[in-house]
């Protein structure tokens, strides 16, 4: 496979300067690394620049690595992923249904996660965290999202409580089981999962927030929970782990099979998740991969399997997005050996149909799930649909095109995220499709003007014993604003008859029989379906 290697350093000329954060890219192809370059800087202080052998914090990335020490306590024996989850940690509180532990690795057990519960309980990123105190938070969370087994839902609570089990079965820290079973042997010597904090670990990277053009913030987290994120790696270990997937020195052949087994739902569903891997496709070609986020760290691994080439992106700047640039390098490498497909199979590339613009017009607006709540919002920007999915915005690309039905797919993503519009009598609506997850349909959200007078009935402190603190609900200059715990305001926009929206969240005001709102019903993407009582008032 042969590529001109100038074409990759064109994708990274905006960050290959020494005074401002960057990316390590990596490709490798069949076992040997064919092009390993940092751009950017690994710590603006000093003006150290970013390398192959920076070591950054490749956050949720670290769950395959999770994954694979509760693979190993399989092979050996030591543990079931049938096994009931109470069986290795009694603290949980009883949810009148059995969740296991191919329930926590598949991401399928329903649990809430609790790092967005933490920060609506009013954490911040400054508050100290390890698994002790992340398991606190688990351990007061009496709900679920949904039944185990039922749907896919991503939550770091699945993989911190996967660490606790590693820790239980076999008595060693994730840190050094991982580190005796995984890094030694494999010569991972740059990785680590760091649960103090306090070590000093060589040439490790600065994350890094954007403040304006040119002005850059360090990013600084005080949380040190591992399990779900915080594994520290650089290229070169990341590179020995690929080849653990081609030549496997670790349990031989049964370890990389199970590592790539995809997950079922209870019905038999087949989903795109194995132990800490993503499974997708992009032009019909085979995809392993996983990102991740931490603090202002920014990390993508992608594997073609059957092409035995892989890419990885570990940059230390929050607004760099390694997927899309991964996918980009990916291109590259196959070149004329990339297949051409139909445009509907082509929509993670961008490859789409022209709307017109008066019909993307139309489609602009809110729209919500009745049952689960979930508010998504439209828009058109750049002659193109734009979808606000839970606080991220992606780019809508059209397959098919008619006065009556637009068949939409998310670009920029391995997986086919399908949303297909229809028109009907009341507007449009939209049949939205997630691999694993099932089909949802979301409704018009018709909005009227706002009676800033009406909206002090809103106001008051509403509470819930799973939560860490009361909410604060209150008007502002004309503007319903709320306050979880310590933490900063949010905005409410209005979404609906007595519901609202801030970032990442969905709130329906509840009325009691006399009219009186009395609590509040609230839904994120991973944590949903919690109802909120006016303090110093019943249900």
């Amino acid at each position: 496979m042969n590529f001109n290697p100038n074409f990759i350093d064109e994708i990274f000329e905006t960050w290959d300067h020494p005074d401002t954060p960057g990316c390590v890219v990596g490709v490798m192809q069949s076992g040997e690394l064919v092009y390993a370059r940092g751009f950017g800087c690994a710590d603006l202080d000093h003006g150290i620049p970013l390398s192959p052998s920076s070591v950054v914090d490749i956050g949720s990335t670290s769950k395959q690595f999770t994954a694979a020490c509760i693979a190993l306590l399989v092979l050996d024996g030591s543990l079931k992923l049938e096994d009931e989850i109470h069986q290795w940690l009694p603290e949980l509180p009883d949810y009148g249904t059995p969740i296991t532990v191919h329930n926590l690795v598949y991401h399928t057990s329903g649990l809430r996660d609790h790092s967005m519960v933490a920060i609506l309980g009013g954490l911040t990123v400054e508050d100290y965290q390890d698994n002790q105190t992340a398991l606190e938070i688990v351990y007061r969370q009496h709900g679920l999202n949904y039944p185990p087994g039922s749907l896919h839902g991503y939550t770091n609570t699945n993989y911190l409580l996967l660490a606790e089990i590693v820790k239980r079965v076999s008595g060693k820290s994730l840190r050094r089981f991982a580190d005796e079973s995984i890094f030694q042997p494999l010569g991972m010597t740059a990785s680590r999962f760091d649960d103090d904090g306090h070590e000093v670990i060589k040439e490790r990277a600065v994350s890094y927030l954007s403040k304006e053009p040119g002005v850059f913030l360090r990013f600084l987290r005080n949380n040190h929970e591992v399990g779900p994120t915080n594994l520290w790696s650089s290229l070169a270990d990341l590179k020995r782990w690929e080849d653990q997937f081609i030549h496997p020195r670790l349990g031989g052949q049964e370890f990389v099979d199970l590592m790539l087994a995809p997950g079922r739902l209870a019905d038999g569903t087949e989903i795109p998740y194995a132990f800490g891997l993503m499974l997708g496709q992009h032009h019909g070609l085979k995809t392993i991969s996983h990102a991740g986020q931490w603090g202002g760290f920014r990390t993508e691994l992608l594997r073609f399997p059957k092409q035995e080439l892989a890419v990885v992106m570990l940059a230390n700047l929050e607004s760099i997005l390694p997927t899309r640039l991964a996918y980009q390098v990916a291109e590259i490498c196959l070149g004329e050996t990339l297949p051409v497909e139909a445009p509907a199979a082509n929509a993670a590339q961008g490859e789409t149909t022209i709307v017109p613009s008066a019909l993307l017009q139309s489609m602009a607006g809110l729209y919500h799930h009745p049952q689960s709540g979930e508010v998504t919002e439209l828009f058109v920007q750049n002659d193109r649909l734009h979808a606000d999915l839970n606080g991220r915005i992606f780019r809508l690309g059209a397959q098919q095109v008619n006065e009556k039905q637009v068949d939409f797919r998310v670009l920029d993503v391995p997986l086919t995220i399908r949303l297909l519009f229809t028109r009907q009598a009341d507007g449009w609506h939209i049949l939205r499709s997630f691999p694993g997850v099932g089909e949802h349909e979301f409704v018009p959200v018709e909005l009227k003007d706002q009676d800033v007078s009406a909206l002090a009935e809103y106001g008051g402190e509403y509470c819930h014993p799973d939560l860490l603190t009361n909410w604060k609900v209150f008007v502002q200059e004309g503007i319903l604003q709320v306050v979880y715990g310590r933490a900063e305001k949010d905005t409410l926009k209005p979404a609906g008859k007595d519901a609202f929206r801030a970032p990442n969240i969905h709130l329906q005001f509840r009325r009691n029989e006399a009219g009186k709102v009395n609590s509040l019903l609230f839904d994120t993407e991973r944590v949903r379906n919690i109802t909120l009582q006016r303090c110093g008032e019943t249900a």
